[in-house]
């Protein structure tokens, strides 16, 4: 989904989550707050607090959020366009963030390079 959005939004899309409940329906989650161009920084907070109130309740077992964002593999690379996934299992309180670097190539096709994951300690 995010790189469909990539692809049709002229390179920006809006974070956005995913759930899964505890029957393991999984459920596509967005947030509006009234705002049609809120800043990328408030919609994760919103997710994250959503998130965070249905782990807590024990509603869902597992959610994940999804955004646009720079990232280095490490300390001393240059920073580079990436799609990050973080996830969250409550069973064993992982949280594991996933990168997929990508640049728009001259066609406006994309070119997705290696992907790493970092966890949470």
């Amino acid at each position: 989904m995010a790189e469909k959005l990539l692809f049709h939004q002229d390179g920006e899309f809006y974070p956005f989550g995913a759930e899964i409940d505890n029957q393991g329906k999984l459920t596509n989650i967005g947030h509006h707050h009234g705002d049609d161009f809120p800043l990328s920084d408030t919609h994760i907070k919103e997710l994250k607090k959503y998130f965070e109130r249905e782990i807590d309740s024990r509603r869902i077992r597992a959610c994940a959020i999804t955004f646009d964002c720079l990232a280095k593999r490490d300390p001393d690379a240059e920073k580079i366009d990436a799609i990050a996934i973080e996830c969250y299992l409550r069973d064993n309180e992982q949280r594991t963030t996933y990168y997929f670097p990508y640049r728009r190539m001259t066609n406006d096709e994309l070119e997705f390079g290696e992907p790493w994951g970092i966890s949470a300690e």
